[in-house]
């Protein structure tokens, strides 16, 4: 599949451009959670230092290219008793734990913790 090997080439790039024993934190949606709950609207939040952080997704099932959702997205960031709004769309193709964590060995990276959250997990990885 053509989105596998746009994976590999994105982490072996990622790679090639850490230092030794560099670390890599990413975050993505959680397939198992998110296609298997066929809601057509999530939220998630995140609080991170000062900021809040609320996320309210409306999805559509897309299966022109595998399973993929096209998600209208909203974020409000709070900070300071202040809001701002921030809208995206895309269309998201969501792995399982397992996957990435195959995909991150084979580009040379050793898994450190995958941190499961809502409807996405965060990972943190260390080039070997």
């Amino acid at each position: 599949m053509t989105e596998n090997k746009d994976v590999m080439n994105a982490l072996n790039s990622i790679n090639k451009h850490l230092k030794k024993n560099g670390i890599l934190i990413f975050d993505n949606f959680n397939a198992e959670a998110i296609f298997t709950n066929f809601d057509n609207k999530l939220v998630t939040h995140a609080k991170f230092n000062d900021k809040k952080y609320k996320r309210i997704i409306k999805k559509l099932i897309n299966l022109k290219n595998g399973w993929t959702w096209d998600l209208d997205e909203t974020y409000y960031v709070t900070e300071k008793g202040k809001t701002k709004k921030f809208k995206n769309k895309e269309t998201l193709r969501a792995f399982t734990i397992d996957e990435l964590n195959l995909f991150l060995g084979l580009c040379r990276f050793k898994v450190i913790d995958n941190i499961k959250q809502d409807f996405s997990f965060t990972t943190i990885a260390r080039k070997i």
